[in-house]
């Protein structure tokens, strides 16, 4: 089974002890897994890619039989036979009218013999009968697209991923299909315009016309990033550019996506770097390597860890026992013996090595480290900002971490400060400066400065996207804004995020539909 890095997200590769992309080791993922924390039903997490699961297809709603409920088309009714004698009265009365006619129009020679023809007459030559013109075949009737599809999922750039029948395509923000429902899987558009697709066991990539730029020939694809794709086929991969042109070949054990423009491959069993061109610019030679960062990529020389540049120079020397990517921070997390602390990129200590566990620097520029069984949060710099006493704790969103003691949960923000006191049942991660709280089985909201300003009252809740965030409510799902107010009433059977103006949801949870942020169901035009 597939891993992903809890730090960066990044693939990792089975029996791998390190994320290549970050650099957290595998078995040093952040913190314990926390008490079960119940999560809201078809709600994805923020951020978090869909996935795609079949609905089975059924009658659309609005549809009506031929007949009314109740009704049934009256049964056909055979004309009573008329009898023998009726029939040969007809029959002697149409004789008589025969002869009638027969002798008034030729009188008694009819019965005679035989007259002479007249004189032939001067042929007239007719003029040509022109046939009437076929009538046009009238023109093939395209049923209109109704809208409602078997699953539907949150915009991505501007493009909703909708299924139908086991086959997925495109849908705008207007509600057309801009691509057909043709693929046995899809995923969202990227940032550069292009999706992965799936068809017949093979992948290929998509624009947003839904032209194929990139035939679909290859077993497995990876997004485009810093303009190239990770492929593979029968086991080796290698990128290729927006054309389709294969600019690595595909010729390597295993590859990273691009970051500062080289990429970590394996050939040989021994890791090195290529650049965009395709170029080794670091020949294959350790027997471990991380994604370059910050100018500089940890590597395994001998039986321990340095760190090398772009050029391949060794710049700090070889000699923990492990060591991670310089990653959101000029420190980066290393090990020596059974202690982990943190270094600069001159290789001096930035802490000193005495940690059980570390852990890689969040986007906020904190990081979490453990000490006997304690967590705590250390700066960019080193310095501990909290005290290491929480049993549980998570990397930091929008400047703010979930942090527990007994149980109970709150808040510190990036100062290390607890904006909450420790007390709630369940917290969510920020999301637009607001996150939902459990307090006497019910969900509120609190802001960045830990106020409540969203009572608890929700039966259960979702993340704030586009200004609004999924509402439970007496047994049914609306959206409520960042006032609490309810802004699309409770009445749907399971709901979506709201993004690019549009959120999916169902009433019955087989057909999916999108409506706007007032409520109003998006009609294809």
């Amino acid at each position: 089974m597939a891993k992903f890095c809890k730090n960066c997200g990044a693939p990792i590769e089975d029996g791998a002890g390190f994320c290549e992309g970050c650099g957290t080791a595998v078995d040093r993922q952040p913190a314990p897994v926390p008490p079960v924390v119940e999560a809201a039903p078809g709600v994805p997490p923020a951020g978090a890619q869909p996935v795609y699961q079949q609905q089975p297809a059924e009658q659309q709603p609005g549809y009506q039989p031929p007949y009314a409920p109740g009704y049934a088309p009256p049964a056909y009714q055979q004309p009573p036979k008329k009898s023998n004698k009726t029939l040969l009265i007809i029959i002697v009365a149409a004789a008589c009218a025969f002869v009638v006619v027969l002798f008034v129009t030729n009188g008694f020679g009819a019965w005679g013999e035989k007259e002479e023809p007249a004189d032939i007459q001067e042929e007239v030559t007719a003029e040509p009968v022109t046939p009437p013109e076929p009538e046009p075949e009238p023109e093939p009737v395209v049923e209109a697209d109704t809208g409602l599809y078997d699953n539907a999922y949150t915009f991505v750039e501007g493009m909703g991923v909708v299924e139908r029948d086991g086959k997925y395509g495109y849908i705008d923000t207007s509600g057309n299909i801009v691509v057909d429902l043709k693929y046995d899987d899809v995923y969202a558009f990227s940032d550069e315009g292009v999706a992965a697709v799936f068809l017949n066991n093979k992948y290929g990539f998509i624009d947003k016309t839904g032209q194929e730029i990139v035939e679909l020939k290859y077993d497995l694809v990876q997004g485009y990033n810093e303009g190239l794709a990770y492929v593979e086929n029968d086991g080796k991969c290698g990128f290729i550019d927006k054309s389709g042109m294969e600019v690595v070949p595909l010729k390597y054990e295993f590859a990273n996506n691009y970051n500062e423009g080289m990429a970590l491959v394996r050939l040989g069993g021994k890791y090195g770097y290529v650049d965009k061109s395709g170029k080794e610019v670091i020949e294959p030679a350790y027997s471990e390597a991380k994604n370059i960062s910050n100018g500089v990529a940890a590597v395994k020389i001998g039986d321990k860890w340095g760190y090398i540049d772009k050029s391949g120079e060794v710049v700090i020397e070889p000699e923990f026992d492990e060591a991670y990517s310089f990653v959101n921070a000029d420190i980066a997390p290393v090990t020596m013996g059974d202690r982990e602390g943190y270094i600069d990129k001159n290789g001096e200590l930035a802490t000193a090595l005495k940690y059980d566990a570390i852990y890689g620097f969040s986007e906020d520029g904190l990081a979490i480290v453990r000490l006997d069984e304690k967590y705590g949060f250390i700066d960019g710099k080193g310095n501990e900002i909290t005290e290491l006493k929480y049993d549980f704790a998570e990397p930091s969103e929008e400047g703010m971490a979930k942090v527990m003691i007994g149980n109970k949960y709150g808040f510190i923000n990036k100062n290390g400060d607890e904006i909450t006191e420790l007390k709630y049942d369940v917290v969510d991660g920020f999301s637009e400066g607001l996150s939902a709280f459990k307090s006497g089985g019910k969900y509120g909201y609190i802001n960045e400065q830990g106020k409540e300003v969203i009572p608890a009252e929700l039966e259960n809740r979702g993340l704030f996207h586009d200004g609004l965030a999924p509402a439970y409510k007496d047994g049914k799902w609306g959206y409520i804004d960042k006032t609490g107010d309810l802004v699309i009433e409770p009445q749907y059977e399971d709901v979506k995020y709201f993004h690019d103006g549009l959120a999916a949801v169902t009433l019955d949870g087989l057909q999916w539909f999108y409506i706007d942020k007032t409520g109003k169901e998006l009609v294809p035009k």
